[in-house]
């Protein structure tokens, strides 16, 4: 699979509106934890299934599947990018 690819399902958002919240990134050893920079409340979780797939939890509640490709070289952020305004 030479790009991104993505699947999903769940979730209680509507459309992203003007400003999308960026989130802190922490963890380490395929577990992470997208962290309001503000309160450090956590708003989402992403874990490294293997072979290029995530498992996220975004910040609405979803929960989603994206792939990251071997040649990147930071996939959790890769991830948490693609999650974060979700």
């Amino acid at each position: 699979m030479g790009g991104t690819a993505e699947r999903g399902h769940g979730g209680t958002g509507g459309a992203a509106g003007p400003s999308v919240p960026t989130y802190d990134v922490e963890g380490g050893a395929g577990f992470y934890f997208l962290v309001d920079p503000r309160t450090r409340d956590i708003r989402g979780t992403l874990v490294d299934l293997g072979d290029g797939w995530w498992r996220c939890r975004t910040p609405r509640g979803d929960t989603r599947e994206v792939f990251v490709p071997s040649n990147v070289t930071e996939p959790w952020k890769n991830a948490a990018e693609r999650v974060g305004g979700s």
